[in-house]
């Protein structure tokens, strides 16, 4: 056989074994996502998924306004549930305006964003706090003469590390003459490295512990929208902290994660679960 021919038959089978390869690599993901993060949220896929956001008023407006970060973790949710197998006719997308209690003590609910702008987040919030459960929740502190939005566990709190950045930013913005052009005064805002925090809590529902709730909320916006992503593309760090844990109900159980979000221009690119609490599904109902 001529060396020509050699490295050609070579060539095809180095192919065919790479293709081989790639494709199974591809198809483990699949699966491990399959298992994994069916079991972390535990939603039943044959039930009716509320998808609830804050709406954003605006005049003249026909449909409640979602913001960008809101609309973006909406879809990160959406398509990462439809990749495991969800049919997309279960999900209803609501505003917090047009979702009656009956339906929040009555159904599966993801709820976007914190109390700082969902009443319905604030609801949940109160509840757990009254029930005594241990979880991060959101509140005002003061810092440096400053009321600032934090999120806490009770034993401390962990403010936004890109508060002081969006001030300064602000404050440069609004000091610019018209003839200098935004982008002059410093790296624009969206194309900066940032960093900030963001909760993600599943717990039965504290109305009725038949359903699951679902709060994926950041201190900021970016944070709202870095929390969708992980349960998109990092949902692994969640589930390995929880496979490790040694309680009971360690994978499929209650818990509220502390997530730190890292943003570059534009775009999440990465998660670092801080901490992880898990949660007695018996503590919080009622």
């Amino acid at each position: 056989m001529s060396n020509l021919l050699v490295n050609i038959v070579i060539g095809l089978l180095v192919g065919v074994v790479s293709g081989i390869g790639v494709h199974l690599l591809l198809k483990i993901d699949t699966l491990r996502k399959g298992r994994h993060l069916p079991l972390l949220l535990n939603f039943p896929q044959n039930e009716k998924l509320f998808i609830v956001y804050p709406p954003r008023p605006r005049e003249y407006q026909l449909l409640p306004t979602a913001s960008t970060e809101d609309f973006m973790g909406i879809n990160n949710l959406i398509s990462a549930l439809v990749s495991i197998g969800w049919d997309s006719e279960k999900f209803i997308v609501r505003d917090t305006t047009r979702l009656s209690e009956k339906e929040w003590e009555k159904n599966n609910i993801v709820v976007i964003c914190s109390p700082k702008a969902n009443t319905l987040s604030k609801e949940i919030q109160e509840k757990l706090r009254d029930n005594k459960v241990h979880f991060y929740y959101f509140t005002k502190v003061i810092i440096e003469d400053v009321e600032q939005w934090v999120i806490s566990d009770g034993n401390g709190f962990f403010p936004s590390p890109t508060y002081k950045t969006n001030q300064k930013y602000r404050q440069e913005s609004d000091s610019v003459s018209e003839e200098i052009e935004i982008k002059d005064i410093d790296t624009p805002l969206h194309a900066q490295s940032l960093e900030d925090l963001a909760v993600i809590t599943k717990i039965r529902n504290p109305w009725n512990p038949s359903y699951q709730i679902l709060l994926v909320a950041g201190l900021r916006g970016i944070g709202s929208w870095g929390a969708a992503e992980t349960l998109k593309k990092w949902y692994d760090v969640i589930y390995r902290a929880k496979k490790r844990s040694l309680v009971k109900y360690r994978k499929s159980g209650s818990f509220s994660a502390l997530i730190k979000i890292y943003y570059r221009n534009s775009d999440i690119v990465g998660v670092e679960l801080i901490n992880l609490i898990e949660i007695d599904d018996l503590s919080h109902s009622g």
